[in-house]
């Protein structure tokens, strides 16, 4: 029988009472929903529902909805959840949690976010009969602490932001507007900060090489343990299981809030070298320019080449929300955290000017915009590239993204002791004609000085060595990085679904210690094994290779 403390205890009653009404015992899912679900099921299911202030149902593939419903992404050969709630506050959730453990369902959490691979979709097991999960859209309240915070350990940071478990950066960023703050973020605006985001990784394509990855900075998080029990977590309180949720994805407990830290604020200059690829004689010369300065590069400094592809369409936003779409167009981007005449003294923008000078005039344009904060650039069309605004035109577009085939790091070593192989490979990639974008993030800066403190988080170690990591659409290419760079890392936020065998993915993803790690701390916090998604700790095909690991008997029947 689940024992619980918390007030979900009234409904938990009824519900055993319904059971025993019935003549069924709630300790045999099977009888109840094996073959269909059964009318015990059915009655107890809407006893939830109506003692919730938020809702549960059954789900239908219409659920669906863009990005924004209880699924990301159409999930390729991944039966989706047969049920679904929506709660209003932490008693829904402990009352979620009561019922799917006395009816011996998984649950998995939407956080409000989007995912490249739908790991939120999915059902675990692969039986959807056996999942309900939480789409945790209400969680998205927002705090903005100027005077500071104090965790457990009694330190004291500088100002700080407290984010939902079901904020969207969208949302995170509207409320920033009325501060001057340089910040961890991403530069999607339907990317949940409070969820998969900081549990992922934590990617901050303009400011990351400055401050950071986002795993590296996290304050605090508050969650809800399997047994409706909440805890606050940090570097002093529940010490192990923050150091899992620092890159160890889903599967430990449920978000409800993340505590961030805010950097003193900084103008941004941002420069835009666009140029007709019919104009462009010579692409190797600026992709020799682009790997010369990636290793030397300023850590204020960043650059976008997203956009420097033959393959890529070039999707802009303007002010009316409309997007304005230049097949023909090429662009590099430079963005520097600081003022015009900072980044004017730095020989990385006398680089690229002096290239692009070389291009027809008739065929090129530099672009140069200046926000006074990082706010104001973080919600302009430059710093923010998915916007709501733009959602119907992205969905409509003839050449929408692909689903990626893999992502992989161009080691920081390989371009500064290879750069002419380096440029001809990224060139390469570049003219991936299945491609319409690809994502590249640029590392370096403090995060080469951060691999020093790997061990506080579970991502893997070398991570931290990329020069860039680049998110690829054909799977020949994927391939070719995998075998050149063993040593590489899967990105947990940006790999695609079926890259590769699981006992790979586990490796790359973390390695082989952090994983041993992450199933003992799973273990403690989730004793019942309650918590399960696609990819996340304790997904059943990840477990073939750490049998060893397991102490606990409710993880033996995965």
């Amino acid at each position: 029988m689940f024992m619980t403390h918390y007030g979900g205890i009234i409904f938990f009653i009824s519900a055993v009472n319904a059971l025993k009404l019935h003549g069924v015992a709630p300790t045999k899912p099977a009888d109840l929903y094996g073959v269909g679900v059964g009318v015990v099921f059915n009655a107890a299911f809407k006893m939830l529902d109506e003692s919730m202030s938020g809702s549960c149902h059954h789900l239908t593939p219409e659920d669906y909805e863009n990005h924004i419903g209880y699924y990301s992404i159409p999930v390729d050969n991944a039966t989706l959840p047969a049920f679904g709630a929506k709660p209003e506050n932490t008693g829904d959730l402990q009352k979620v949690l009561a019922f799917a453990q006395t009816f011996g369902l998984k649950v998995n959490l939407k956080e409000n976010g989007h995912s490249t691979f739908g790991a939120s979709a999915a059902a675990v097991p692969g039986n959807g009969s056996s999942t309900l999960i939480i789409w945790m859209v209400n969680f998205n309240t927002i705090e903005v602490h100027p005077e500071g915070f104090s965790d457990t350990c009694g330190v004291r940071s500088n100002a700080a932001i407290k984010v939902g478990g079901g904020t969207r950066f969208g949302e995170q960023y509207e409320a920033l507007k009325k501060f001057n703050y340089t910040f961890i973020g991403g530069t999607c605006d339907s990317v949940s900060g409070g969820g998969g985001f900081i549990l992922g990784t934590g990617l901050s394509f303009h400011a990351q090489r400055k401050l950071g990855l986002g795993i590296d900075v996290v304050l605090q998080f508050d969650v809800m343990l399997s047994t409706g029990l909440i805890v606050t977590v940090d570097r002093c309180s529940h010490a192990g299981l923050f150091k899992a949720l620092r890159g160890g994805g889903g599967g430990f407990a449920i978000t409800l809030h993340v505590w961030m830290p805010l950097f003193p604020g900084s103008q941004v200059q941002n420069y835009d070298f666009y140029f007709s690829k019919k104009a462009l004689v010579n692409a190797t010369t600026w992709w020799e320019l682009i790997v010369k300065h990636a290793p030397i590069a300023d850590e204020r400094w960043a650059m976008n080449i997203d956009h420097f592809s033959y393959a890529d369409h070039a999707l802009f936003v303007h002010g009316d929300g409309k997007a304005n779409i230049h097949p023909d167009s090429l662009h590099v981007i430079l963005t520097f955290l600081g003022s015009e005449e900072e980044a004017a003294s730095f020989a990385i923008l006398e680089d690229f000017t002096n290239l692009h000078k070389q291009i027809s005039p008739n065929s090129r344009t530099l672009q140069h915009n200046k926000y006074a904060r990082y706010i104001d650039f973080k919600v302009s069309r430059d710093g923010a590239w998915y916007t709501h605004a733009m959602k119907e035109a992205w969905l409509n577009f003839e050449y929408a993204q692909p689903a990626p085939s893999g992502d992989w790091p161009l080691p920081m070593k390989f371009l500064i002791e290879h750069p002419g192989e380096a440029a001809i490979l990224l060139e390469k990639i570049s003219e991936d004609k299945e491609c319409n974008g690809r994502t590249a993030y640029q590392f370096g800066g403090v995060l080469l000085q951060n691999k020093g403190k790997s061990n506080e988080v579970v991502a893997n170690p070398n991570i931290y060595d990329a020069g860039f990591h680049l998110v690829i659409c054909t799977k020949q290419y994927f391939l070719e990085l995998v075998h050149k760079f063993p040593d590489g890392v899967h990105e947990l936020n940006h790999m695609a679904y079926d890259e590769d065998e699981p006992r790979h993915l586990t490796e790359t993803i973390w390695g082989r210690g952090n994983y041993e790690y992450m199933l003992q701390i799973k273990q403690l916090y989730d004793p019942r094994n309650v918590f399960g998604c696609r990819y996340c700790v304790a997904w059943p095909p990840h477990l073939a290779s750490y049998r060893y690991a397991i102490q606990n008997p409710m993880y033996m029947s995965v």
